[in-house]
């Protein structure tokens, strides 16, 4: 049955990415904002609108396409939802990072800089959490909103991510770049505590509120390179900026911790997940039990503590209420019991507060049998 859902989900995926194709490319609205990203005076203002037109359309083909008679019992199950949400949001983020890559070009040359724009990563583990989020309904009716909100999200996000990487990578250079934050609209409280223009310098941090997003977030955030002379980060020696300065971003080395290592933990400490009848996730959908007394080799290498940016804080917070700041995601060594064999795993998961939540096998490393 399990192979049979990601087959139903290849097809989801098949009829969804024909109907996006199809908007995208008959949307006068999206064609209209291309146009304007397109354009010499674009910012990220544009490019924030393009992003969310093209969430705006894939939420609409999920809508539009994915009824609760395609599913066995009427149920997203976690294989399906996983088999067409990875492609498909790899596409919006394609589309939306040409835009900030558009935008920041015409960034770069207007303040004079020889320096090509910073594409930002996808985010793997988006798709993921949407499936696990929309997996937990009985039916998919009562969880359908799980995926159309937060797929308008993801498109936000990269344009926030654009901003933070090319002003990293223009701080890293001498430049002293500014981050602005603004409302839309009847914004929450939260968002109007973060509006405002910072020096890049006191938000440089990639977990950072002023780059974060609640779902139905429509806020913006912008980058403004700095004007004037640059510094040379290495000599400290100050000069005018040239064109054929051209530094390379992968060569630029971060300083802080990438990672931090953790004592090793008793695996009695994970609890099971809600319905299921063991805590570690494999393949799929199957949950097993340990088979050894402690989860080894413990490293937390993104969130709270690390200069890696955990990603899924938002969705963290909102699902498990614990706050968003004190989110990790960590790594560890482990022995577990599947199908009569006792294997070596690296296994993941996410902890806040000594609550430790979505336990999975990441990699197999060997059978101990």
């Amino acid at each position: 049955m399990k192979d049979s859902y990601e087959e139903i989900g290849l097809e989801i995926l098949e009829i969804c990415k024909k109907s996006f194709e199809k908007k995208l490319l008959n949307d006068q609205e999206l064609n209209q904002l291309y146009q304007l990203v397109d354009s010499e005076v674009a910012t990220y203002k544009e490019a924030n609108r393009y992003a969310t037109r093209v969430g705006e359309l894939l939420s609409s083909v999920f809508k539009e396409n994915i009824s609760a008679d395609m599913l066995p019992d009427e149920k997203m199950y976690y294989e399906i939802a996983n088999a067409f949400l990875k492609p498909l949001l790899s596409d919006e983020h394609e589309l939306v990072k040409n835009a900030c890559s558009i935008v920041q070009n015409n960034i770069n040359k207007k303040a004079n800089m020889g320096l090509k724009a910073i594409s930002p990563k996808m985010n793997s583990d988006y798709a993921h959490g949407i499936a696990v989020d929309v997996s937990r309904f009985d039916k998919y009716e009562n969880g359908k909103k799980a995926i159309d909100e937060p797929v308008i999200n993801f498109a936000e996000q990269v344009v926030d991510e654009a901003v933070r990487v090319n002003a990293e990578f223009h701080f890293r250079s001498g430049r002293s770049p500014k981050i602005i934050r603004t409302v839309f609209g009847g914004c929450c409280e939260w968002c109007s505590k973060i509006a405002g223009v910072y020096d890049y310098k006191k938000v440089r941090n990639r977990g950072n509120d002023v780059y974060k997003r609640h779902q139905y977030c429509r806020c913006t955030v912008e980058y403004h390179p700095g004007d004037g002379e640059i510094q040379n980060v290495h000599t400290k020696r100050w000069k005018a900026p040239n064109k054929s300065d051209k530094l390379d971003y992968r060569k630029i080395e971060n300083k802080k911790p990438k990672i931090l290592k953790k004592k090793p933990i008793k695996t009695k400490n994970f609890k099971k997940g809600s319905g299921k009848n063991y805590p570690v996730k494999i393949f799929r959908t199957d949950h097993v039990k340990f088979d050894s007394d402690l989860v080894e080799n413990v490293i937390v290498f993104a969130g709270e503590g690390v200069n890696e940016a955990l990603r899924d804080s938002i969705r963290l917070e909102t699902f498990y209420k614990e706050p968003r700041n004190r989110w990790q995601k960590i790594s560890g060594i482990t022995k577990i019991k599947y199908k009569n064999k006792r294997l070596k795993v690296e296994i993941h998961w996410y902890e806040a507060n000594g609550k430790r939540e979505e336990i999975k096998v990441k990699k197999v490393l060997g059978d101990e049998s």
